[in-house]
């Protein structure tokens, strides 16, 4: 594929993207791509863990992103209240055509967390559908994947692996930084452990979120052969040379 490839990751929630994709973003990020991340929820006023606070929490998602030379954009669902909808959909195809991505990782189907059971069908289907939400020609992108998050996440079956090796100390960098935020509802230190890694050399904070991710990123490792690692599965089978080209 020539010219400049874009890659979009659509996730409900502030740490879903960068849980899911985050650290195959950050290198496509490093190498020139342009890479967009849309959180479907934007509002967090009714969510008792941000509550009060929610005027603050986008120049601080924004800041996570575009500090690492992302794109972000926000929309305004409420937490909890994301729609599996053809107005969702239709929404996410504007921002698709005019985004016109190569690439599309959205949330796998099987999830207890209802958000992310719906920002996932309405990515697939709105995105790569786009032409029949918007009643005219639109772009869509040439794959798509689905991401794994944690334990809410049913039977996710993993086709695709990506090397994120370089880049997982500062996906949990982030992830750190997010738990801080939900950690200040119940004034508790989110920290579970300080890490000293062995392969990167890097030193970093370990929430509860980034030991997970610190985990599932050593298992799909050991499962392709590379020290740390995150799966996708293609929403339709892919030819070899194509899959994941960054």
């Amino acid at each position: 594929m020539q010219g400049k490839k874009t890659i979009l990751a659509v996730g409900a929630h502030m740490d879903d993207v960068w849980y899911g994709v985050g650290g195959l973003a950050l290198i496509a990020a490093k190498k020139g791509r342009r890479v967009v991340f849309i959180n479907t929820v934007g509002d967090y006023s009714n969510w008792p863990v941000t509550q009060g606070r929610e005027a603050e929490l986008k120049p601080k998602v924004r800041a996570f992103a575009e500090d690492r030379g992302i794109e972000i954009r926000l929309l305004n669902y409420k937490y909890e209240h994301v729609p599996d909808t053809p107005e969702c959909m239709a929404e996410l195809a504007r921002h698709c055509d005019e985004i016109a991505p190569d690439i599309l990782f959205y949330h796998w189907f099987e999830d207890t967390n209802r958000d992310h059971a719906s920002s996932g069908r309405a990515a697939a289907y709105g995105c790569t559908h786009a032409s029949c939400f918007l009643s005219r020609p639109a772009k869509t992108p040439g794959q798509a994947y689905a991401f794994q998050l944690d334990s809410q996440c049913r039977d996710f079956q993993p086709r695709v692996y990506f090397n994120v090796t370089e880049t997982l100390p500062d996906v949990l960098e982030v992830l750190t930084a997010i738990d801080k935020i939900y950690a200040e509802y119940n004034k508790r230190n989110p920290l579970r452990a300080h890490v000293k890694d062995f392969v990167t050399g890097r030193e970093f904070d370990l929430t509860t979120h980034g030991a997970q991710k610190f985990a599932l990123a050593i298992t799909r490792g050991a499962e392709c052969g590379a020290a740390y690692a995150e799966a996708y599965h293609p929403l339709r089978p892919v030819i070899a040379p194509n899959v994941l080209n960054i």
